[in-house]
């Protein structure tokens, strides 16, 4: 049997893990990884890391982990992730810290959600000393939190009776409260008996649109037992009644602790339902979803219009019979008039399409169940004057419909709700970014910079997070159309010219106006677009902020080499060299160092210290650092130089591009008309088009296709340009005749009729 190819490996691995059989796909991987080490990629072993886990190869983890620390002193982050992984399932919790410490020293950034499965683990088992130990490791303001991660870290605070560090956590914390976050606060106060706390969060429920289960209605009731506050308990089953979250268990051991106090049974008070209404809801219980979509439209049709919680039924059988004919219908009838109470209805809907779902081709991605009909929830509830308690559930249906005004207008009314200062301090910042997401995702970039103009004029500061949350770079991700015919490459270049310039006038205006100060995270979100679109001055102002008020964080190679290329080209070679060392301190993280060489080569050729010049290209003898340096010694006619190096660059069977040899030919033609030394003029010409000429010409013709060697190694094929060819040797033509050289121009005008390359006057475009 052959053996499997790298190609074979990468086939098994997806199919194993479209069907979820882990043995295939750790098998894979474990091969991948002795026979075509260098085939992985980091997503692979993201992909993996539960099949090994759910097979308890703890110790493959380990393993793994261990041979990535022998051959680089600090392995990638998704190996420190998998090692912590595998020592939090075999309690290992001493070694798990001082892998964090390692980690933290390695510049990278904490996995929060493998530090906090750490901490409740730990709780679980009573170790307090352990969970505050973790719980120094982690920052609400760093990382990726998500409600889960945030829950599991406040429940084990709360477990080894640190109440106060939970809450303190939660108020510093940028995610919104959510049904799960709330009920992980009241079982906090409640198991620690913090009463306060327990009112204030109970007070403040409402400001929130959160839809509790019976958990977090239980909690409620606990509470409030708690607080001696038994008179409320009937206004909570009532309104369980009225969402259509039914009794459990645990709410009837929690009435009977009611009862015990000698009071009359609370749901004697709750209002009775119609015969029908009662019945649909039944049906809904029962998931009978074709009785339940006949009953409400017969109710429908009898009685308009129907009851608040009725009509709530109504459009929850509609939605769990997948009955969108009856959907559309009904959201028809409210965009009509004006009923009574249409809000839980509304809401339901908005919230269920406006929903994400996971995709059937790409279970890594999500999509919207319906944005349109989501929409059409929205615009009837606007119709019907009901309040979007929950805006920002809309976000994302505003955006990919293009409704950037409506999402203005949502943010204008949060606004308005929070003018008071008692208000105010609950505004959650997430809304305003997701508004300026909006705006950069529809392309209305003359919105979002308005809009930062009247944050900026209300006195709202705006923290670097908001450029962060943006999460669009438009030199990495197309633009999206909806269906609509592809953007040509001219009108993407136009939107990145106005987003840069809408980037760049906010930024200056933070930076006047507030203390803005950006971090190296802000800084790697926004430098290709600023860097692309020709906004480069304000990018240096970011990094030099940034490096003076935030501590360094490792950033990508190519986020490093463009911020030392503006510093360069700022005149700020002492800035761009201290950056390139700090780069470089990571080095295990460098793997393409040419990137970083080049515009430092070419720093030290402007500030004409050949020395260093010439050390970092022997450091770095790769095509983009040859390049970047001869192109800038043609700008300061440095003749003699360039062909050192270009000869240099033969040594290593490298030869220059047609594009650096034309501007070699340029600068020739520029010294000659200057009265430049001809010996150094032909020797500049011959050493630049000798090696070019060695793979440019085969059998006395030019070549339709040139193969050049990149600074990866790897090489491509670049069709020739006749025209730019017969300029480049023109050029040439040129300077010999200009300098004097005449026997050579007569041996090069015979060498350019013996390969067909005709002679073109360049005379007027030096």
């Amino acid at each position: 049997m052959s053996e499997r190819s790298a190609m074979d490996l990468h086939t098994f691995f997806a199919a194993a893990k479209a069907a979820e059989a882990d043995y295939v796909l750790i098998a894979s991987l474990l091969e991948m990884r002795q026979k075509y080490p260098k085939e992985l990629k980091a997503r692979h072993y993201i992909e993996s890391k539960a099949a090994f886990l759910r097979s308890k190869r703890h110790d493959d983890m380990l393993a793994i982990f261990e041979h990535e620390c022998s051959i680089q002193s600090h392995p990638q982050a998704i190996f420190y992730v998998w090692a912590l992984s595998a020592l939090n399932e075999i309690e290992d919790y001493s070694r798990a810290h001082d892998l964090l410490q390692d980690m933290r020293q390695a510049g990278y950034m904490i996995p929060n959600d493998t530090v906090t499965r750490l901490m409740y683990n730990l709780s679980c088992k009573s170790d307090k000393e352990g969970v505050l130990a973790l719980y120094e490791q982690v920052d609400a303001t760093m990382g990726i939190w998500t409600p889960v991660a945030l829950n599991r870290l406040m429940a084990a605070l709360g477990r080894v009776g640190c109440p106060e560090k939970a809450f303190q956590f939660y108020s510093q914390s940028t995610i919104d409260l959510d049904p799960s976050t709330f009920k992980t606060l009241m079982e906090i106060c409640v198991r620690n008996q913090c009463h306060k706390e327990a009112s204030d969060v109970l007070k403040n429920r409402g400001l929130f649109n959160i839809q509790l289960d019976s958990g977090g209605y239980n909690t409620i009731i606990e509470a409030l037992l708690m607080l001696d506050r038994h008179d409320a308990i009937p206004d909570i089953l009532l309104e369980m009644e009225q969402n259509g979250v039914a009794q459990d268990s645990k709410t009837t051991f929690l009435l009977r602790r009611y009862n015990y106090h000698g009071r009359e049974n609370p749901r004697a008070t709750l209002t009775a339902k119609t015969p029908d209404a009662a019945e649909l809801d039944r049906l809904i219980v029962q998931e009978e979803w074709g009785k339940a979509t006949e009953l409400a439209s017969s109710m429908l049709e009898t009685k308009l219009p129907v009851m608040q919680f009725t009509l709530e039924s109504i459009m929850r059988a509609y939605i769990g019979a997948g009955a969108n004919d009856k959907i559309d219908e009904l959201l028809a009838l409210l965009s009509e008039r004006v009923w009574s109470s249409t809000g839980p209805a509304l809401q339901l809907a908005m919230r269920h399409f406006a929903a994400r779902r996971p995709d059937p081709a790409n279970k890594n991605t999500k999509l919207l169940i319906d944005p349109v009909r989501a929409m059409a929830a929205y615009r009837a509830a606007k119709f019907q004057n009901v309040a979007i308690v929950n805006p920002r559930s809309m976000f994302l249906v505003f955006q990919y419909l293009g409704d950037y005004k409506a999402a203005l207008s949502e943010l204008d009314l949060y606004m308005e709700h929070h003018k008071e200062p008692e208000k105010k301090k609950y505004m959650r910042e997430a809304i305003f970014f997701d508004t300026l997401r909006v705006c950069v995702k529809c392309r209305e970039y003359d919105a979002f910079e308005k809009l930062v103009q009247k944050l900026v004029a209300v006195g709202h500061p705006i923290s670097p997070k908001a450029f962060e949350s943006i999460w669009f770079d438009p030199t990495k991700y197309s633009y999206f159309n909806h269906g609509k015919r592809p953007f040509t490459d001219k009108e993407k270049h136009a939107f990145l010219i106005k987003f840069g310039k809408a980037l760049s006038n906010s930024l200056r205006l933070l930076m006047d106006k507030q203390d803005f100060t950006p971090t190296y995270e802000t800084l790697d979100v926004l430098t290709n677009t600023l860097y692309y679109s020709g906004y480069r001055a304000i990018l240096v102002q970011l990094y030099l902020k940034a490096k003076a008020h935030s501590p360094p964080t490792v950033l990508p190679e190519q986020t490093y080499a463009k911020i030392i290329d503006v510093l360069v080209h700022g005149h700020r070679l002492n800035e761009a060299l201290s950056l390139y060392k700090e780069a470089f301190s990571y080095k295990d993280r460098i793997n393409q160092p040419w990137l970083l060489a080049a515009p430092v080569a070419q720093g030290y050729a402007m500030a004409k210290d050949f020395d260093k010049l010439t050390s970092t290209i022997e450091n770095y003898p790769y095509p983009s650092v040859f390049r970047a340096a001869l192109l800038r010694l043609f700008v300061q006619e440095e003749l003699e130089l360039a062909t050192k190096f270009v000869k240099q660059m033969t040594n290593y069977d490298l030869i220059p591009n047609p594009y650096t040899t034309q501007h070699a030919m340029i600068a020739c033609s520029k010294v000659a008309a200057k009265k430049g030394n001809p010996s150094v003029i032909a020797a500049t010409v011959e050493a630049f088009l000798t090696p070019l000429e060695s793979r440019l010409i085969k059998d006395d013709k030019v070549v339709r296709t040139l193969t050049l060697t990149n600074s990866s190694g790897l090489t491509s094929s670049q069709n020739i340009n006749h025209h730019d060819i017969e300029r480049t040797y023109a050029f040439a033509l040129l300077a010999l005749k200009t300098s004097g050289n005449y026997a050579d121009a007569d041996k090069l005008a015979a060498r350019m009729q013996k390969y067909g390359i005709k002679q073109v006057d360049v005379a007027k475009h030096k």
